[in-house]
């Protein structure tokens, strides 16, 4: 599937998580994709990002999504979106600040190859030397 344009992405990704749909959600991945919720595990391929979205599809959560910023370079782009969770009563929780590489395709398409989920809102941590 993939979108047309990078600034697409977002709302693509909200339909396809919010009506449960892995397939669709799963076309919006380049096939050796990476994902990470936390920054620590990191599932790579459909497979893997599929099982990492089970957890989320288990519960009545759907996703807010906001783009925050979107640069391209060439066939390259890099975003930061903010998330939030909507659950069934519509109240929204806690923003979270994905960062997302997008790559164009040989069919023109765009799909995610880097996906942190939180890595805008994780607090630094620098390596002591």
């Amino acid at each position: 599937m993939g979108v047309d344009t990078p600034e697409k992405i977002t709302a693509a990704f909200e339909r396809a998580y919010n009506s449960r749909d892995k397939g669709m959600l799963m076309a919006l991945y380049d096939p050796d994709a990476v994902h990470t919720f936390d920054g620590n595990t990191i599932a790579k391929g459909h497979s893997a990002i599929s099982a990492a979205f089970d957890r989320g599809f288990a519960t009545p959560l759907k996703l807010v999504g906001q783009m925050l910023s979107c640069m391209v370079s060439g066939d390259t782009a890099l975003l930061r979106v903010q998330w939030q969770s909507r659950g069934p009563e519509e109240k929204l929780g806690k923003a979270n600040i994905s960062c997302e590489v997008l790559a164009r395709g040989s069919d023109c398409l765009w799909r995610y190859v880097i996906d942190d989920a939180t890595g805008g809102s994780r607090p630094v941590t620098l390596a002591k030397s």
